[in-house]
């Protein structure tokens, strides 16, 4: 019997394609609320008598509600607002100048909130306005949730992503997540350029909910006496730095140590490390990150969707190992790989990874025929469905194209040598392996 295209093979892959149709036409057409939903409500009971009346027309009917589905996803998705409060502050407020101190116009504001993200304390140079000198300060990098600004509080919280700034013999105040904090800082929004193409930072911020940027003297910033207001997002933010920081640490220990020189850890190791295995960023260097963004290659230093991959298979291949049943070895790889895809951030690529592994497993729990199309078609279409704006994310693109390239190659070289790409790769590693065939 001949074989089924690729896309009548995995259903849900063509669901995802239409779906996708659906999401890419709310760039150009824009209906109203009602005719779309007259359009969907014709289209399903067309596709309900399809299936019952003409099979052959049921495959097109599907794909058309598919679209009409991803088409209503994209026209009803909440959109960061461009204008809010905070913003409208921050953009009321003039710069710091010799003319705004000699006219006595108020540049600062008093903001309280609390403390959501921070990032680790630093040493910069920096240098003054019209000099050449630099200095050396301490720096750090925090995102709060203000709730009132100059005593005015905000009809509701929103994000301010604030620099603090401190010389190097000061104190620093300590930073926490979850704690509440209030001072005075400069407040101003990221600049935008109209070129055609060029990244919409304003844009990138407003998706990770910040409205405002800040900066201000660490001095300024006051923290309320045992006030502080943990949540998952704090206590996830604190493992991930806690894992950074041991990772820095060991790379100190290993310098000390007498060991070889293969072994010992540099800083810029351990930064790399932790931005590859964490997700924290924040340990990179200025000059670590110009190096990986001028080459081309700063995608190496995320958490990608091949750790998650390496991670579950170690895991599954442990549980059988120590003889658990099929059901609980699935169930325990599915729970484990979700900690440390949202341990690591739950980015893009590794969402992908997680919605196909989860996918692969639960064939396997039901003993359903486990095809790497339909996992690939799933977990496009669960996160289109979540978020139809990620569409046009470059990210979400090279990953799913990617994977989809690389099976569809797959497929091509199984019908020509009778095996697939995994089978190749194991039976290459088997003779080096003692009793790899027989796992």
């Amino acid at each position: 019997m001949a074989a089924r295209p690729p896309i009548l093979a995995a259903p849900a892959l063509f669901a995802a394609i239409c779906f996708a149709c659906g999401d890419l036409a709310a760039q150009w057409v824009c209906p109203q609320a009602g005719q779309l939903f007259a359009a969907l409500v014709l289209c399903l009971a067309f596709a309900v008598l399809a299936v019952l009346r003409a099979p052959r027309l049921a495959f097109a009917c599907c794909g058309v509600l598919l679209a009409l589905v991803g088409l209503f996803a994209a026209e009803v998705q909440p959109r960061p607002p461009i204008t809010t409060p905070l913003v409208r502050i921050a953009d009321s407020t003039p710069s710091a100048t010799s003319a705004t101190r000699r006219l006595g116009i108020a540049t600062m504001h008093e903001v309280q909130g609390i403390v959501v993200r921070t990032m680790r304390l630093r040493v910069i140079e920096s240098a003054g306005p019209y000099s050449e000198t630099s200095r050396r300060e301490q720096s750090q990098q925090v995102d709060l949730q203000v709730r009132s600004v100059d005593g005015v509080a905000l009809p509701h919280p929103e994000g301010l992503r604030l620099t603090l700034y401190a010389p190097m013999e000061a104190s620093f105040p300590k930073l926490e997540c979850g704690a509440v904090v209030g001072g005075t800082v400069a407040m101003h929004t990221q600049e935008r350029f109209l070129d055609p193409g060029v990244w919409d930072s304003g844009a990138w911020l407003r998706e990770q909910g910040i409205a405002a940027l800040g900066s201000g003297r660490a001095g300024d910033v006051n923290i309320a006496s045992g006030a502080q207001e943990g949540s998952l997002r704090c206590w996830v933010h604190a493992q991930q730095q806690a894992a950074s920081e041991r990772l820095v640490s060991f790379a100190e220990q290993s310098r000390s140590a007498r060991r070889p020189a293969i072994l010992q850890l540099s800083a810029d190791d351990a930064a790399m490390l932790s931005a590859m295995l964490t997700g924290d960023r924040s340990m990179l260097g200025h000059r670590l990150r110009v190096g990986f963004e001028r080459t081309g290659s700063f995608h190496l230093l995320v958490v990608s969707g091949m750790h998650l991959a390496i991670f579950s298979g170690l895991v599954f291949w442990l549980t059988r190992r120590i003889r658990l049943p099929r059901v609980a070895a699935s169930l325990l790889t599915i729970a484990l790989a979700f900690a440390y895809a949202v341990f690591t951030g739950f980015g893009q690529p590794v969402e992908r990874a997680f919605w196909m592994v989860t996918l692969y497993l639960a064939g396997r729990m039901l003993f359903r025929e486990r095809r790497p199309l339909n996992a690939i078609g799933v977990a496009a279409l669960v996160m289109l469905v979540f978020d139809p704006g990620a569409l046009a994310d470059s990210g979400f693109q090279m990953t799913l194209l990617s994977v989809l390239w690389r099976e569809l190659r797959c497929r091509r070289r199984r019908r020509r040598s009778g095996h697939s790409c995994a089978e190749r790769g194991i039976y290459g590693w088997c003779k080096w392996i003692p009793h790899c065939r027989r796992l």
